[in-house]
């Protein structure tokens, strides 16, 4: 009986492969064993299981090679495997897009080292797109790099919020985005108390120097001031009670 044809991709498609992986958009991957088991425990235990032989009824094969069905989008799983196969160039950026699911699958296949690498990526990610961030480390239960974000986020204007609204926070409940917002309303609470005397005139401080850590405050659109976030940790505004703490409910 003649075989369905299948989209084989073209940059793992070794013709020395000993087992076919496919996506679950239908694209397989022609790959070696002995690597997926160097670097994922879950594909070790999986591949020590006996194979069926050809003659067996039931058992899937793609020229007389065992396939592995996986649940991963064959754009996930082609950029997991650039963080593990050899020969392949590694990623000059990664988008922000990719690290949900790629951090899922590399918890999923335990590879643990490229989980940590894709948590450092994410983290220096929260000074450009703090917002992205924050929802990603709290849909991932990452709570150190959620407060960090979250911290990053009152440099910025979260109220009125962008007509364009990042598609990570469709991953949040509504509850997660209240925290936040009420965190970002209590820091400007205390940057305009500290940036005003006891007569409510507002001090003038200088513009900030390139690479100084000044938070602007913004009070109803009108008071501008730039405070010291030393100054803020040195009166902190609620948020360590805010994010003690799940992520999400």
């Amino acid at each position: 009986m003649a075989q369905p044809a299948h989209s084989t991709h073209e940059t793992y498609n070794s013709e020395d492969a000993d087992v076919v992986i496919r996506s679950a958009d239908g694209i397989i991957f022609r790959l070696h064993k002995t690597i997926l088991k160097l670097t994922s425990p879950i594909f070790k235990d999986t591949f020590s299981i006996p194979c069926p032989s050809a003659a067996d009824d039931g058992e899937e094969r793609i020229d007389d090679l065992p396939v592995v069905p996986i649940t991963e989008s064959s754009v996930t799983f082609q950029a997991l495997l650039r963080f593990v196969y050899p020969g392949v160039r590694q990623f000059d950026s990664l988008p922000t897009e990719y690290l949900t699911p790629l951090i899922k699958a590399a918890r999923k296949y335990e590879m643990l080292d490229v989980a940590e690498h894709l948590e450092g990526i994410l983290t220096a990610s929260i000074r450009s797109t703090p917002l992205h961030a924050f929802a990603i480390a709290c849909h991932l239960d990452l709570p150190e790099i959620a407060r960090a974000a979250a911290r990053q986020c009152v440099h910025g204007k979260l109220w009125p919020p962008s007509p364009s609204v990042p598609k990570e926070l469709q991953l949040l409940p509504a509850s997660t985005l209240y925290r936040l917002l009420y965190y970002y309303e209590q820091c400007c609470y205390t940057a305009v108390t500290i940036a005003t005397d006891t007569a409510g005139t507002l001090i003038a401080i200088p513009p900030p120097e390139v690479g100084t850590e000044l938070f602007l405050v913004r009070s109803r659109g009108k008071a501008r001031a730039f405070v010291s976030l030393r100054a803020l940790r040195a009166r902190p505004c609620g948020g360590q009670n805010i994010w003690s703490g799940p992520w999400t409910y």
